[in-house]
């Protein structure tokens, strides 16, 4: 299993209500409802920041950033590299970049957001 992770950060302005409720509203579903993706895709997931005391007590007092510096990350698992390729093949279509793209512009920073990681996960420990 192949799968890469994103930092995603929302765009100055919007609040981080509004960033998620599009985020998973709007934004999902569009990617989720391109047949040409999904047949490649194993699992589309999004993790979105919550606010916790003790993290925020972190931030404020400068013991950590990234907490602050990120609203999420985004998931996408791949049953292999050969799959992700033909996925990024997909994205790579003009038509389907456009239609994305100008989502994305619309809630979400791409100048700071990062497409952070590709890797293969590993199992080490899971509570039954």
């Amino acid at each position: 299993m192949i799968k890469i992770i994103g930092l995603i950060k929302r765009k100055p302005g919007i609040s981080r209500e509004e960033f998620l409720r599009h985020w998973k509203d709007e934004h999902g579903p569009l990617v989720a409802g391109i047949p040409e993706l999904a047949r490649h895709v194993r699992k589309y997931v999004q993790v979105h920041r919550v606010s916790i005391p003790a993290l925020d007590a972190q931030e404020r007092y400068g013991q950590t950033s990234l907490p602050a510096e990120y609203d999420g990350a985004v998931e996408m698992w791949f049953d292999n590299a050969d799959e992700m390729q033909k996925a990024f093949a997909v994205l790579a279509d003009p038509v389907i970049c456009k239609r994305l793209r100008e989502d994305e512009d619309s809630f979400i920073d791409n100048s700071v957001s990062l497409s952070a990681m590709v890797g293969q996960e590993f199992l080490i420990y899971e509570q039954k």
